[in-house]
């Protein structure tokens, strides 16, 4: 795992002879957005043991719930089918599971004064501070070149947009097509390369119990 600041070095080599324009802070959110950004390929697997199961059949979730994965009902030591709404899935009378409404599971029968134990996914720590060498990402080492291109699209963007604004003040027509510009240019290219390298992750494989 990479510390924070090896990951913002890197970015900063991306933008390099940009130190006067790009602050940290923005680094800062770009890498945070990076975070996120890798979650529908990389998420952060969790558990939260002894959920209660309120009438009957809710099970109210942990704030940081990104994707249910499986939940377990230890009374019985089982696992609980998921339940997914499909023609093809019939509602079967033993006990399953669906995340619905937000924020909850359904149980499709009652589980009285029982617990359940929910695996999942959640979101990856943001980084709250721009200078501590301690900060770890936490996320595996090959996912930081994904997260570098993402931090520097992310960066670039901002200032194609400030750019743009600008350009709209123009007095005289430049040179080129009205709609050219290299840092657009140059942000779409990092966000192409990032998304061709989220590509290459290892797949992960959803328990869906």
């Amino acid at each position: 795992m990479s510390s924070y600041l090896d990951i913002h070095r890197k970015v900063r080599t991306f933008l390099k002879g940009g130190e006067n324009i790009y602050t940290d802070e923005a680094i800062l959110n770009g890498i945070n957005a990076g975070l996120g950004a890798i979650l529908p390929w990389l998420p952060k697997r969790s558990v939260a043991q002894g959920l209660a199961v309120t009438s009957g059949s809710l099970v109210e979730l942990p704030d940081d719930v990104y994707l249910v994965d499986a939940v377990y009902y230890p009374n019985d030591q089982r696992w609980l089918e998921h339940w997914s709404i499909t023609p093809s899935k019939a509602l079967e009378s033993d006990a399953m599971w669906i995340e619905y409404p937000s924020g909850y599971l359904s149980l499709s029968s009652e589980l009285e004064d029982a617990t359940v134990d929910v695996f999942y996914y959640t979101n990856w720590t943001e980084i709250t501070t721009s200078g501590s060498a301690t900060d770890s990402l936490g996320v595996p080492a090959y996912a930081n070149i994904a997260i570098i291109y993402y931090a520097t699209s992310y960066v670039l963007t901002s200032s194609a947009i400030s750019s743009a604004m600008l350009r709209q003040f123009n007095t005289k027509i430049d040179s080129g097509q009205p709609d050219d510009s290299p840092i657009k240019d140059m942000a779409s290219l990092l966000m192409q390369k990032f998304l061709n390298e989220v590509k290459l992750f290892p797949a992960f494989e959803r328990a869906h119990r």
